[in-house]
């Protein structure tokens, strides 16, 4: 039952941050509710879950990585295709 915890009958993920990432992060862990009070269903509801939770991370790490200038100049991209002619 790895990442899965039971929380007042209701079972969450929680997933480690990786230890290279926290400062970035700005957590050591990631919680998640799954809505459920089956295991067999928070069995099946979790790798979607880890999966998001892998995603943020990853994102933040990336948007970290960028520099002030190439995160401004990629939102002044983004901001110029938005913009009807």
């Amino acid at each position: 039952m790895k990442y899965l915890k039971l929380r007042k009958q209701c079972w969450t993920v929680r997933y480690p941050v990786p230890m290279k990432d926290r400062k970035i992060f700005g957590q050591s862990e990631v919680n998640r509710t799954l809505g459920t009070r089956s295991l067999e269903e928070a069995k099946q509801k979790k790798y979607p879950v880890i999966a998001a939770i892998q995603n943020e991370i990853a994102e933040a790490v990336r948007k970290h990585s960028l520099g002030p200038q190439q995160r401004d100049s990629r939102r002044r991209k983004i901001n110029q295709k938005k913009l009807p002619i």
